[in-house]
């Protein structure tokens, strides 16, 4: 209750510390988030990286968001969501050739080729064939 507290006067420090001393793992990494303590955040994943991907899901949509958008695909590959990566390189690319930015457009589509390749061969190594065929098709 008193991290609660701390938490809704924006003292986030405090709370912090209540959320470790209590244990409470979850809450930290909430709060980590929340008030964009990334740094305190990754720290976090250092020592239990199972929070690996509730931490670098929302700190990739914090950098798309903030116009950081090569930092943003690292941070969805780090996730685990390369999927999600390729989604943002698509969106590069597309805004580049839309904008008539032929150089960006030919370094965004050599890295999207790069990601397809790297999907399908991840794919192919899971047996996922129709996978496969869906990233080569692009």
């Amino acid at each position: 209750v008193l991290s609660v507290g701390f938490k809704s006067m924006g003292k986030y420090e405090f709370a912090a510390e209540c959320y470790q001393k209590l244990g409470e793992l979850n809450s930290l990494v909430e709060l980590y988030i929340e008030s964009q303590q990334w740094h305190e955040a990754f720290s976090l994943c250092g020592d239990h990286p199972e929070f690996k991907e509730s931490v670098y899901i929302p700190y990739a949509n914090y950098l798309a968001e903030n116009d950081q958008f090569d930092e943003a695909q690292d941070a969805y590959y780090t996730a685990g969501k390369p999927k999600e990566a390729v989604k943002v390189l698509e969106k590069l690319t597309h805004n580049a050739v839309s904008e008539r930015r032929y150089n960006d457009a030919s370094y965004y589509f050599w890295k999207l080729s790069m990601a397809y390749l790297k999907l399908a061969n991840q794919a192919q190594t899971k047996g996922e064939e129709e996978e496969v065929n869906i990233c080569l098709d692009k």
